[in-house]
């Protein structure tokens, strides 16, 4: 079995992989890079390096731009250089959606395909592009590169916008009747497609999805249901002028907002035929 070395040492998602990984009896250790100590350890050990570490604004929300090229781009790009040049085979980068630059709107459609042009917005996103296109130049035939730019990561205990969808579907079930369709995927789902790379030891980018999208009032309503509420939602038709309100407000464009990948981004699918479908990853997130 391979040694994996994860980056960071509390995050959500590093969490989930070191207790998944040991199950499947892969050996992994975990690093802090919030001071140089990593620089003075030697990689030569591990066979991957999955690097999650990152400044992000819900954590720093006071950060300037100079703080995400450090961390985000420089610290990635000298990371990646070392587990080279230590030896190790296979380098995986978590990125972001945002480096398309695409918010969710509300009554509009908005995929992001092969063919959508890179337009970050923010200074995270800009780091992270940059991040990629220079730890891309270390392909070779000895070191894999494997880019993964997940949607919204949601599973049991997990940060972000899907806990607090939780929270809402827990105290209402009146809700805007809004259509809407997002790419998000299961902390499972993510892990089977990390299992896939490992296994491939291809450099590639992926955009890894769970195999529907989530539509906000269906995953709302499931929610209910495996809380032993009410699954049946009221859902108030939401008049023109009112609409055109909703529509400019940033916090109802990521709940009802349209924001997809679509379904052949990667010219394939990458093993989710195993992915566990919507309902069965909300009982995992639930239970």
């Amino acid at each position: 079995m391979k040694n994996i070395l994860i980056t960071g040492k509390n995050g959500f998602v590093g969490n989930q992989f070191q207790l998944l990984l040991n199950n499947d009896n892969y050996k992994v250790d975990r690093v802090s890079l919030k001071n140089n100590d990593w620089k003075f350890c030697s990689f030569e050990n591990y066979d991957v390096i999955i690097h999650l570490a990152a400044l992000v604004h819900n954590n720093q929300p006071n950060a300037k731009i100079i703080d995400y090229m450090n961390t985000n781009y420089h610290l990635t790009r000298e990371l990646a250089k070392k587990a080279k040049d230590d030896g190790v085979s296979q380098f995986i980068f978590f990125s972001t959606m945002g480096i398309f630059g695409m918010n969710g709107l509300i009554n509009k459609k908005c995929e992001i395909t092969q063919l959508t042009p890179y337009k970050p917005k923010s200074a995270y996103d800009y780091s992270k592009l940059l991040a990629e296109r220079d730890i891309q130049k270390l392909i070779d035939d000895k070191f894999v590169v494997n880019i993964v730019r997940p949607p919204m990561i949601y599973g049991k205990k997990g940060p972000g916008n899907f806990a607090k969808l939780i929270k809402v579907a827990n105290l209402s079930r009146i809700f805007p009747k809004y259509h809407n369709e997002r790419s998000v995927i299961h902390i499972d789902n993510l892990y089977k497609h990390i299992l896939h790379l490992l296994k491939n030891e291809k450099s590639d980018i992926t955009h890894p999805q769970n195999m529907e999208y989530m539509n906000t009032n269906t995953a709302l309503s499931l929610i209910r249901n495996h809380l032993g509420k009410s699954s049946e939602l009221i859902e108030i038709p939401v008049p023109n002028f009112i609409n055109k309100i909703i529509e400019k407000s940033n916090i109802a464009n990521k709940i009802y907002g349209n924001l997809t990948y679509s379904k052949n981004i990667d010219d394939r699918e990458i093993n989710n035929m195993h992915f566990d479908n919507f309902n069965q990853t909300i009982s995992k997130t639930l239970k």
